[in-house]
């Protein structure tokens, strides 16, 4: 009897020095980054911004994702503003740029990061392709916000594609 109450003393031992091991498991960092935004919109959010900052979707939405063209913007505590310009799937990230204050990052992105392209051919294409999706995007959003009345963003947006389309040239 003694010796299956020691038995059971040590599985149970077993089980709570496993616990914290497990949780440690199932907190590692998955290679989907968070989604961000309203329930109703949610978006990926690019690896690149940390924490903090205020997220807005300029897009449409579909089924509780954005979806299309649009621009993800991160309004920074400082002020400054980081941002994301590009087509989305189903709230995910898939071509476009990046602009923050040290410059663009631009490509395909998947799980909210730029996809790693060796062949220089591949990434000059992949790079074309990125900052005239994103110049789309700010095109059809700079339009919006005219056709909205709101002239002062639909200059400040066509600014930004007259700026990525520079990008190409």
């Amino acid at each position: 009897m003694r010796f299956l109450r020691l038995v059971a003393w040590l599985a149970l031992l077993a089980v709570l020095a496993a616990a914290p091991l497990a949780s440690a498991v199932a907190a590692a960092p998955n290679a989907e980054p968070p989604f961000i935004g309203s329930r109703n919109c949610r978006i990926e959010k690019p690896a690149p911004w940390g924490e903090g900052g205020r997220y807005a979707w300029l897009g449409a939405c579909r089924g509780g994702f954005a979806h299309g063209d649009g621009a993800l913007r991160n309004t920074l505590p400082d002020g400054s503003i980081d941002l994301w310009l590009g087509t989305v799937e189903h709230g995910r990230l898939r071509w476009g740029a990046l602009r923050t204050s040290g410059g663009y990052v631009v490509g395909q992105w998947q799980n909210g990061a730029v996809v790693a392209i060796e062949d220089d051919i591949d990434l000059r294409n992949a790079t074309v392709k990125a900052f005239r999706t994103a110049e789309r995007a700010a095109r059809k959003l700079s339009a919006r916000m005219i056709a909205k009345g709101n002239a002062a963003s639909g200059r400040f947006y066509r600014g930004v594609a007259d700026e990525l389309a520079k990008q190409t040239d």
